[in-house]
């Protein structure tokens, strides 16, 4: 059966997003066969630059469980004063809740005590038992990366490697 996208193992790719900045005007189509947000600059992009938006390694999501508090982590590169470009994207899941319902509405007993034993409990319900909310808060980290770690990602041109490692 196939997971909801917040049920995604940790190591995951989820989307890929670009590494630059996309302007307004590459949305706006030029052309009686583009439509809004499907362009052809746009569909280029698939081809290049395109950064994964990974699941945490630490913080992955389970069967069965709904995260209540998502973080979406953004390391960027500031290549010039007003220009920055992001080099890796980490969205991790913390408190979770599972979705099978408590005992007493019928939930099943196995699932529950597994989910238990890794710190999840049933999310709340209603008197009928069915989930109180599937909302979630998403945080977003955004914060540049220093010059070694930089370096380790290979987000320099070839001549800062050529003169580093010569």
């Amino acid at each position: 059966k196939n997971l909801r996208w917040f049920e995604a193992s940790p190591g995951s790719t989820l989307f890929h997003i670009t590494k630059d900045a996309v302007t307004s005007d590459q949305f706006m189509p030029s052309s009686a066969e583009e439509e809004l947000g499907r362009t052809d600059a746009l569909n280029n992009m698939r081809n290049y630059d395109l950064i994964p938006v990974s699941v945490d390694k630490g913080m992955g999501g389970y069967r069965h469980t709904i995260p209540r508090k998502m973080t979406l982590e953004l390391k960027y590169f500031q290549v010039t004063k007003g220009k920055k470009r992001l080099v890796e994207a980490t969205l991790s899941f913390d408190e979770l809740c599972t979705t099978q319902q408590p005992e007493y509405f019928g939930g099943s007993t196995n699932i529950l005590d597994m989910m238990q034993e890794r710190g999840i409990y049933p999310c709340d319900v209603d008197i009928n038992g069915n989930i109180k909310s599937e909302g979630y808060d998403l945080e977003i980290q955004y914060y540049p990366l220093g010059w070694f770690d930089l370096l380790n990602r290979f987000e320099f041109g070839g001549s800062v490697y050529f003169v580093f490692f010569t």
